[in-house]
């Protein structure tokens, strides 16, 4: 797998064609701060597999999430778990995982999220935001702990 040699790495969510509300429509202007290399059904590197995923997650210094309509997606986790941070919307599932500016960070718009991308792009603070990251899916959503959570609800 060839990685582009950059001081500063994204990885970015493509959802494809017909994902407008996923946020494929701003990946362009996201693109202007910076490599992004992109995965998903329209990503360079497509729906790659767990293994491979999870490289380029712990190769990237920051994973973007540029959709307005998801509930629960798995894509925040998976980056959470591999120790590197995201940068997502306000008001969709992601928020849910992401404590801005400990465990990841989060914009208002696209607009806010280009230039959160461009002002991270030069900090060396994010891999301690990644550690954070790590450490509260290690601590919050095992599968264990999502269990632990259920049964109470069961009995």
């Amino acid at each position: 797998m060839y990685l582009p040699e950059k001081d500063f790495l994204t990885l970015a969510y493509d959802p494809g064609e017909g994902g407008e509300r996923k946020g494929r429509q701003h990946l362009k202007e996201l693109s202007k701060f910076g490599t992004i290399i992109t995965c998903g059904n329209g990503g360079y590197y497509g729906n790659a597999s767990t293994p491979r995923l999870n490289k380029l997650y712990a190769a990237a210094d920051l994973f973007i999430f540029p959709a307005s309509a998801d509930n629960s997606p798995n894509m925040v986790l998976e980056s959470m778990a591999c120790g590197t941070p995201v940068l997502a919307l306000k008001g969709t599932g992601a928020e849910e995982d992401i404590e801005d500016g400990k465990t990841g960070f989060l914009t208002d718009d696209i607009a806010d999220m280009c230039n959160k991308v461009k002002y991270l792009s030069h900090q060396h603070f994010v891999e301690n935001i990644g550690r954070n990251a790590y450490q509260y899916v290690q601590n919050n959503r095992l599968v264990k702990h999502e269990v632990d959570k259920f049964i109470p609800l069961y009995k």
